[in-house]
């Protein structure tokens, strides 16, 4: 496990990989920051710039690659920080980054519906 540590995302850049991320889940978090629910850290890797990029190698016990993009956007829009896990290396480069503030969120009933099927405890 690498080191925990909170990030001040109005004072560090953060970037994903994805460029849509689902508007109700957005809620969902902000709701739960609301509440002072704690949400499990985004994985990150930090580069010699001081830039932080959301991990694609962190997979949950399930197989499933949890990013935390949704986390990471609701904590952005709070101006909260962001609970973080610091991975070794250098992010994947490979990958079309897209700063988290320019993530468009998107209407997804269903994606909703599916993601709260995967992780009940915090949607």
């Amino acid at each position: 496990m690498g080191e925990i540590f909170y990030l001040n995302l109005r004072e560090n850049d953060l970037y994903g990989w994805e460029s849509k991320k689902n508007k109700f889940l957005v809620k969902s978090i902000i709701k739960g920051i609301k509440n002072g629910d704690e949400f499990p850290p985004v994985s990150v890797h930090k580069t010699i710039t001081n830039r932080f990029f959301i991990s694609k190698i962190k997979k949950l016990d399930n197989g499933v690659i949890d990013g935390g993009h949704h986390r990471a956007i609701a904590h952005y829009k709070m101006k909260k920080l962001l609970k973080c896990e610091l991975f070794d290396g250098e992010p994947a480069l490979w990958f079309d980054y897209v700063h988290i503030k320019d993530i468009k969120l998107e209407r997804d009933r269903i994606g909703y519906n599916f993601q709260k099927q995967k992780f009940p405890d915090y949607i």
